[in-house]
């Protein structure tokens, strides 16, 4: 059972450790950073001369700094390797845990989160170029998703438990929650000398085909910032307004209880990773783009009936389906970046895309609550199924101009 497991991977057993090594960095960095600014700060601050607003503005910096830096991040990751980049990075976030929590002074505070942010800002082009490019061959799409799903279980439990722990303290007065995220950063950092120092393993192919020509490298980007922006903004539309009491009584979620909202967390995630390494290898074998494009359609299909304000019941069913089409495109899109991004010096390329996705991420929950305050319930979902559906389109008509050009 266990050899049919990693068997099962999509990188093979000489690059394992190295890829490894690289997930723990980004998983246990997203652990810190998530438990640090959405969770141990809001309960923290407030108690010890920390205004809502400074926690909330330190969240946006950190967030800001790692969005900018993140091209250059992937540049030092081409040039000087992962493991020196990640553990200078992990010093600079071991830095922002120790201090943040106790400096008196607001600007400090912002200071040490930008920090934090330019520290943490070459890990996801830096992992996400090592997981592609080290994957077998033809598995890039799945060796991406992979990579991409592996973080949220620790975003998760750190948005969800670091809170709670500031309730502990330990014999400085410093809570349990604090200790944690110490502990954790140390142990991103350590998994940093684990990480690889060169992102190519094998010698690079011929020149004209490892390296695409400028112009060509920027019409590719032309192509993919756009969509990069509005699929995480379309995403992110709902996220915190499912926190909102409002939201849930409008919806109807508070019908279901504490447990509602996870329950429907849980069954969005449990269709999402169960179809995962089915629709990773479909990626792969067939057209990325063609996967992407029927992720898109059942996510947009899922947001389409959450504007119809169905029954609650129906929730479960269309929480499936929102997690099916996920599944599609997490690796769809991945599929379709490793195609598209040239190999050498990919990390730098990736790292403009994933600034893109940031940019998404951070307008995505201001247009939700706009939508939600100026049109209701609905609001929200339709900007989210029109953006979905429409970015569907583009990638549709893209494809057929592809297959008439090449005809």
């Amino acid at each position: 059972m266990r050899a049919a497991r990693v068997s099962a991977l999509p990188w093979p057993n000489g690059t394992r450790r190295t890829v490894a090594s690289a997930l723990a960095v980004l998983c246990l960095s997203e652990f810190v950073r998530t438990g640090l600014y959405a969770s141990f700060l809001y309960a923290y601050g407030p108690r010890h001369g920390m205004s809502l607003s400074l926690v909330a503005l330190a969240w946006t910096v950190h967030f800001g700094a790692d969005t900018v830096g993140r091209a250059l991040g992937g540049r030092l990751v081409t040039q000087y390797g992962l493991d020196r980049v990640a553990f200078a990075g992990g010093l600079l976030g071991l830095l922002a845990v120790w201090l943040v929590p106790q400096v008196p002074v607001p600007w400090m505070v912002l200071v040490l989160a930008a920090l934090h942010g330019l520290g943490f800002s070459a890990l996801w082009p830096g992992t996400l170029s090592t997981a592609s490019l080290r994957a077998q061959a033809g598995e890039q799409a799945r060796a991406v998703g992979f990579a991409t799903m592996a973080v949220a279980p620790f975003t998760g439990v750190a948005f969800l438990t670091l809170a709670p722990l500031t309730k502990l303290q330990m014999h400085g007065g410093l809570p349990i929650a604090w200790l944690t995220l110490m502990v954790m950063q140390g142990l991103a950092t350590l998994a940093a000398l684990g990480a690889p120092r060169h992102l190519v393993v094998e010698a690079p192919p011929a020149p004209d085909a490892a390296l695409q020509a400028p112009p060509r490298v920027r019409r590719t980007l032309l192509f993919l910032l756009p969509a990069a922006v509005v699929q995480t903004l379309a995403l992110t539309l709902v996220g915190p307004l499912l926190q909102s009491d409002g939201f849930k009584h409008d919806s109807g979620l508070s019908t279901l209880g504490v447990w509602g909202l996870p329950a429907l967390l849980a069954v969005g995630g449990a269709a999402a990773y169960g179809l995962l390494n089915f629709t990773g290898r479909l990626a792969d074998r067939r057209d990325p783009r063609l996967v992407l494009i029927v992720g898109l359609v059942l996510a947009g299909a899922g947001m389409t009936a959450l504007a119809l304000k169905p029954p609650v019941w129906a929730y479960f069913a269309i929480a499936a389906l929102v997690g099916v089409g996920y599944a599609g495109l997490v690796p769809g899109w991945g599929g379709l970046l490793t195609r598209m991004l040239p190999e050498r010096d990919r990390a730098t390329a990736w790292g403009a895309v994933l600034s893109a996705e940031n940019i998404g991420t951070g307008v995505g929950p201001l247009l939700g609550a706009v939508a939600y305050d100026q049109f209701g319930l609905s609001g929200p979902f339709v900007v989210a199924s029109v953006l979905l559906f429409g970015v569907a389109l583009m990638y549709v008509l893209s494809r057929f101009r592809t297959a008439t050009s090449t005809a």
